[in-house]
């Protein structure tokens, strides 16, 4: 028999999954701008001071559109669509998009990112593009979030895409995640998408197309309140036989509601902590998890 006993708990913090949500705001750029100016909350973070560079390559505010959105793992952000509805951002060197020349399109979105609870800050900033964009012949496809220096931290991420036919450097190693040296609660953010297509060799022009259907920036956020307490119940039998299962433990935290957990066991008090194969806040008191009859400590 198995023989177990609630003596103590070991809590990581880290961001807990959550469930995808819906976009809950949709508007164009040029809204955003103003004036008069435009916000967008989603979660526990404010987006302001919308901005973009107006004239050259660049798609005119007009032409994007802004939803919030939340990730599966949690996490608030923006994502950055084409107007009108169903179009996508494109470029091509022929048809009625193109040309006789080597054409570039730039979307460029600058805003503020703002954490309105105090018991969080945000802990990284992750980019990604649509997956199924495309690229044809010679064309390349540049994805970067910038945080501008004056900041407390700097960070530019990086990622491209290039058609089979492209020549030169193409695409830098991707980087699309980076985790804060200072975690923030507010800081600029310059999110852009340059597509570039066709080349020129003597008089010959390289096609070539690309499109994408949407890129996006998240802030995955930390909980900075303090865990106060924790406290574990039990509820049916701790005593159970090697190939069975038993009650269920609990575990309840005050403060920090984030915590996440990871269940062990020991053999003597005070003594070192196997790992047993849970992380949530019930476990189930598995026989097979323990090597062998005996009493534990289930910590």
């Amino acid at each position: 028999m198995l023989k177990n006993k609630l003596n103590g708990l070991t809590i990581g913090l880290m961001l807990i999954a959550g469930i995808i949500a819906p976009s809950v705001h949709a508007t164009s750029l040029a809204t955003l701008i103003g004036p008069p100016a435009g916000t967008i909350t989603q979660g526990n973070l404010v987006f302001s001071n919308f901005n973009t560079t107006l004239g050259g390559v660049n798609a005119a505010p007009t032409a994007i559109d802004v939803a919030a959105f939340t990730t599966a793992a949690g996490a608030s952000g923006l994502r950055f669509t084409s107007l009108p509805v169903a179009t996508q951002f494109a470029q091509a060197t022929g048809g009625a998009a193109g040309g006789a020349n080597a054409r570039e399109l730039v979307i460029e979105v600058d805003f503020t990112v703002t954490v309105t609870d105090p018991s969080f800050v945000i802990h990284q900033v992750t980019q990604s593009i649509d997956p199924t964009s495309l690229a044809t012949g010679f064309s390349r496809m540049l994805s970067v979030t910038g945080i501008p220096p004056a900041t407390a931290t700097t960070v530019a991420l990086n990622n491209c895409i290039v058609g089979s036919g492209f020549i030169g450097a193409g695409c830098p190693a991707p980087s699309d995640t980076f985790t804060l040296t200072t975690n923030a609660s507010t800081f600029d953010v310059d999110r852009h998408l340059d597509l570039q297509v066709g080349a020129k060799q003597g008089n010959t022009l390289i096609a070539g197309s690309i499109s994408t259907g949407f890129f996006d920036v998240t802030f995955p956020e930390i909980s900075c309140a303090a865990l106060t307490s924790v406290s574990i119940a039990t509820t049916g039998s701790t005593a159970v036989c090697a190939g069975a299962t038993g009650g269920t433990a609990t575990v309840t935290d005050t403060g920090n509601l984030l915590a996440n957990h990871q269940w062990g066991y020991r053999t003597a008090t005070g003594g070192f902590i196997t790992p047993l194969p849970s992380f949530d806040p019930a476990y189930i008191i598995n026989g097979p998890d323990f090597p062998a009859p005996g009493a534990y400590l289930l910590v």
